[in-house]
């Protein structure tokens, strides 16, 4: 059934995603149209943006189900084609597809994240030149442990014009950078046990949890003695 007013309108409304609890949808233009035929809901930044939308409860209501949508804001949201949502089960962490400038095709993926539900969405950042390329990278989506991302890509390679690629998503253990995991990257772990930091915070993979806790310092005790080459 269409969930109608006041998700759809005339203009174009495509690539949702919803919440794990049912009760946020995500959603934004489908950027695979043809462009010279999109439209897109006026309020946005760009040629495609990602909006969001409400419901008080999963049950079926045929009337006022769907809050007003809103847009996520010229922080998310640029001049540019922003679209095919992705949201974590926490709705901490939104990866999304973006032909904005300071990518390395024609789409790329990018991520924004944010310490909890009322709190505004940080500055989105491509995902790098080992996950992106300089064809069209598009579609992004994690397995539900978050070690895996799948996208589409039309990069050299595969079997067709568009398929279907996969990457580990591997975190980040040496904390100073000195291309080991030793005694000072524990210590650092220590350091900001009990708090938010995102830089220790990394279990459950990648994202974290919004607590450094024991659980972060199995993952990390899960790498000690290892090399690492440096991070460009």
């Amino acid at each position: 059934m269409n969930i109608g007013s006041p998700v759809n309108t005339s203009f174009s409304e495509s690539s949702s995603w919803t919440s794990t609890d049912g009760l946020t949808l995500y959603f934004s233009g489908n950027p695979t149209l043809n462009q010279s035929l999109q439209q897109e809901r006026p309020g946005g930044y760009g040629m495609a943006d990602i909006w969001c939308t409400t419901k008080q409860t999963t049950e079926r209501n045929p009337e006022g189900y769907w809050s007003e949508p809103q847009n996520l804001g010229p922080g998310v949201n640029s001049s540019s084609l922003d679209a095919q949502p992705f949201v974590k089960d926490d709705e901490r962490i939104l990866l999304f597809t973006s032909d904005r400038p300071g990518g390395y095709g024609f789409n790329d993926l990018w991520m924004t994240r944010r310490d909890s539900r009322d709190d505004e969405w940080e500055t989105p950042v491509n995902l790098g030149p080992v996950v992106n390329s300089a064809f069209e990278d598009a579609g992004p989506e994690t397995s539900p442990d978050g070690s895996v991302l799948f996208f589409f890509s039309m990069r050299s390679g595969g079997q067709g014009l568009l398929d279907i690629w996969q990457a580990p998503i591997i975190p980040i253990v040496d904390f100073n950078g000195d291309s080991i995991v030793d005694a000072q990257d524990m210590c650092i772990m220590v350091d900001f046990w009990g708090t938010d930091n995102q830089l220790c915070d990394i279990d459950p993979m990648p994202w974290g949890d919004g607590i450094v806790d024991v659980q972060d310092l199995i993952v990390l005790a899960e790498h000690l003695f290892e090399e690492f080459p440096p991070v460009q």
